[in-house]
């Protein structure tokens, strides 16, 4: 799958990018949500999964995916937060990640997000 990472926070970032494609898929990152917002619509419909940051500088992660939505309202969407628990937008197509998660709880949550891209 073509996963889209979203954290402005580099560490993290690379950590998270590194496992992912350590689970073999094919990774895309940005460091804030107008850059995220940015390649989202460069590549179309290619990102299949999003995993964001929720605490951003400027466009914060519940925002960016909100926006992202209104272009691609059944893109699965990752909440990767550090911070307490918060409401996901939409059940079905999201799901939220604790910071730090183990290389099992990513690949539970990615496959659980591919699982409602399939049909049946």
């Amino acid at each position: 799958m073509h996963i889209l990472c979203v954290d402005d926070d580099p560490l993290v970032r690379n950590v998270t990018c590194d496992m992912l494609r350590d689970l073999g898929h094919k990774v895309s990152e940005t460091s804030n949500g107008n850059q995220g917002l940015s390649r989202l619509r460069q590549t179309g419909d290619a990102i299949d999964v999003l995993i964001t940051d929720i605490r951003m500088p400027g466009l914060d992660g519940l925002r960016f995916a909100q926006i992202a939505r209104g272009d691609r309202p059944n893109l699965p969407i990752i909440f990767f937060s550090a911070y307490a628990p918060v409401e996901s937008p939409d059940e079905f197509y999201s799901i939220r990640l604790q910071k730090p998660c183990s290389l099992g709880a990513l690949d539970a949550a990615i496959t659980k997000m591919a699982s409602r891209l399939t049909p049946g």
